[in-house]
């Protein structure tokens, strides 16, 4: 139980330094975009479970067809993530265009309400299952 706290609590830093939530720049974010991602990525519980999983799973398997299968599985995935990630931030960018401040702001607002629940849902799952 103390793991889990202390991972919240860390989750919870790392989405404060990344400004998840922040509605101006935070810290990381004008200091280095790229590091903002980085730790943005590092904080996501998904990332791991993934990796941990499913992602080390192909990786071994494409392990077992020599160097360079596993070098084109990475680099394949890591293509896919960028070109997925550059679509997303593109429409989000050009939505913003489209959309006023304030219905843009309306939504973003809206889809951090709904994490902040999730979150919590999440995080009350096994307290309610007792």
């Amino acid at each position: 139980m103390e793991e889990a706290i202390l991972s919240t609590v860390v989750l919870g830093f790392l989405i404060g330094l990344t400004g998840a939530l922040a509605p101006g720049p935070t810290l990381v974010a004008t200091i280095n975009a790229s590091l903002a991602g980085f730790l943005t990525s590092a904080a996501n519980p998904y990332f791991w479970i993934w990796w941990l999983s499913v992602g080390s799973a192909l990786l071994i398997s494409s392990l077992e067809g020599g160097l360079i299968l596993a070098v084109a599985f990475m680099a394949g995935h890591w293509g896919a993530d960028t070109a997925w990630f550059t679509f997303v931030s593109t429409g989000v960018a050009q939505g913003k265009t489209i959309l006023s401040d304030t219905t843009y702001h309306r939504i973003m607002m809206a889809c951090g309400i709904f994490l902040i629940f999730f979150g919590l849902y999440y995080l009350a799952g096994p307290l309610l299952s007792r």
